[in-house]
């Protein structure tokens, strides 16, 4: 890999099966890196492979070739549990869709990262960096007890975010994390994802149809540029 690159892509293809049809679809990394503590905003049209390039260098997806690092951990051959485990402690990822689990308060879902990890002196630490962090993304004290289904949109997203950020991960992935917020909220999602990742030199890769906040990046990568969908 290059010398600085936290990610880096080289001929990775992954296989996509259609459920509706009985076909695939073989989507192409010829090369993609990203340098350590830069702030990409990755844009292309729905369907250009956005979402599965993050799955891909999150280890939620597993290529069926070529090379993958992230954070200095080479994912391609790991199974399933190991990249759970790598997951946990290097990325932290926010959904489109918030992927809030609905019986857990905000503070339960903001810590789950680190309760699900295996090192419990990782959960302590949070525990000392919770307030802060939720007053940073302005989820006030009498919020915190709530479970999701009594929260807002922009509350909804802003956990999803604390979620991504407590266990500070060397990099951040978030998928469209404006896509269901107003013109206001995407402003403030944006500025407290940047502002987060520059202070503490984390890797920022989101995902956006938003052309209009990407001048606030280091770098803006097309996915047309480099991501290709061939039949198989």
């Amino acid at each position: 890999t290059g010398s600085q690159s936290v990610i880096f892509f080289d001929a990775v293809h992954y296989c996509h099966r259609h459920a509706s049809r009985d076909s695939a679809s073989r989507l192409r990394v010829d090369h993609w890196s990203v340098s350590q503590g830069q702030c990409v905003a990755l844009v292309g049209a729905s369907g250009s492979g956005k979402t599965t390039l993050l799955q891909l260098t999150g280890g939620i997806l597993q290529a069926a070739s070529g090379a993958i690092e992230v954070a200095g951990k080479r994912l391609s051959g790991l199974d399933e549990r190991a990249r759970r485990d790598f997951r946990l402690a290097n990325v932290g990822f926010v959904f489109q869709s918030f992927e809030l689990l609905p019986h857990l308060t905000v503070q339960e879902n903001v810590l789950l990262p680190c309760r699900l990890s295996s090192d419990q002196a990782s959960v302590s630490s949070a525990i000392n960096r919770l307030d802060p962090l939720l007053e940073n993304l302005g989820l006030d004290v009498n919020l915190r007890s709530r479970k999701p289904s009594f929260l807002s949109q922009g509350e909804r997203q802003r956990v999803a975010i604390g979620r991504a950020l407590i266990a500070r991960p060397r990099v951040i992935l978030a998928d469209e994390p404006t896509g269901n917020l107003d013109h206001q909220l995407k402003a403030s999602i944006v500025e407290l994802l940047l502002k987060h990742c520059r202070e503490n030199g984390t890797t920022l890769v989101m995902a956006t149809h938003d052309l209009g906040c990407v001048h606030q990046f280091d770098v803006t990568s097309d996915a047309k540029k480099f991501l290709r969908w061939e039949d198989e």
